[in-house]
């Protein structure tokens, strides 16, 4: 992809009913729509030893996305993999137009959207578009380190694709990005007080684990696309308290552990912030390795966490964006 390249976002209202205008173009630093195809291959008898044609079967799209949070279009991609969210005025008064949208994957009801995609190469003399349709997203990673933004990683799938759309007027989204200096990670031990912990890195995999194995017989296209077990892994790079992290990953039995990034933003209206959250509500250490070098300091680790659900809470994993648009129903 170039500059001058696009890929849009939108909301369907339902499997087999694409939408054709796209509510976001977010600007990303690659993206594609790559061919997941079966072949039909036969071994017979020919009478030389050459092979023979192959017919063409089932097939799917994946289309992987990476870029910069955008705290307007973020939304949409996240209702993808967790659902619409429930949206709120946090402080109406004081911010008459600034929402925040709570996107809880284990709350009654939720799951994840369909959306069609729009992928557009402008530098060819014609230029290539595609309209990914009956799409859902698959697994998705957040990650923010020192001198770089929060960004993502969302993997989608798509059961069919449109190759009759004209190239599109996008309209990008050109709402706040956040920066790595404005990013805290706070975390709580068996329901103890919540403290901010310095990190280096922060990063998590969510997963639908979609199921992409549904042929029937009459079609090219997969019958649907369900959801399958969803799963949560964090990673944290803590620069303090090593030998504490060290040790709570070598215990017989997990404790049970809070994590939460918080991301903030400018001011959007009062004394509201845009503000990216993400809360891993019970995360069990999985390993936190202190590796020895003989020619560095050992300043850090790497702590990676599975995410379960905690029964008390009745959570999984949540994500909350706060910023001026009222709400992502269409």
């Amino acid at each position: 992809m170039s500059r001058v390249d696009s890929v849009g976002i939108a909301r369907q209202t339902a499997k087999g009913t694409p939408n054709l205008v796209m509510g976001y173009f977010p600007p990303v630093e690659s993206a594609g729509a790559p061919q997941q195809r079966e072949a039909m291959e036969i071994e017979e008898t020919l009478g030389h030893r050459f092979p023979s044609g192959a017919e063409y079967g089932t097939r799917y799209f994946e289309s992987p996305w990476s870029g910069a949070v955008r705290v307007d279009s973020f939304p949409r991609i996240l209702s993808a993999f967790l659902g619409n969210p429930v949206s709120s005025q946090p402080d109406a008064p004081g911010a008459p137009t600034v929402y925040s949208h709570l996107f809880d994957p284990a709350a009654g009801g939720a799951e994840p959207e369909w959306v069609s995609l729009l992928i557009n190469r402008t530098d060819p003399d014609t230029a290539i578009t595609d309209l990914l349709k009956d799409a859902r997203g698959n697994e998705l990673t957040i990650t923010v380190e020192p001198n770089g933004y929060l960004k993502f990683d969302a993997s989608f799938v798509a059961l069919d694709v449109d190759q009759t759309r004209p190239e599109p007027v996008a309209t990008r989204d050109s709402s706040q990005r956040f920066t790595f200096d404005k990013a805290t990670v706070f975390m709580s031990v068996n329901s103890g007080a919540e403290v901010a912990i310095p990190v280096s890195s922060w990063s998590s995999t969510y997963s639908n684990n979609l199921v992409t194995d549904l042929a029937v017989l009459g079609s090219r296209v997969l019958f649907d696309l369900p959801y399958g077990n969803a799963s949560c892994e964090a990673k944290f790079a803590p620069r303090s308290g090593l030998s504490e992290h060290y040790r709570r990953a070598m215990l017989d039995d997990p404790e049970s552990v809070k994590l939460r990034l918080l991301v903030e933003g400018a001011i959007a209206e009062g004394t509201s912030k845009f503000e990216f959250e993400h809360t891993v509500h019970l995360a069990q250490y999985i390993e936190a390795p202190a590796e020895i070098t003989a020619g560095e300091n050992l300043t850090g680790i790497e702590v990676s966490t599975r995410a379960a659900f905690d029964d008390a809470a009745g959570k999984f994993v949540t994500y909350r964006v706060q910023n001026k648009v009222a709400d992502y129903s269409v």
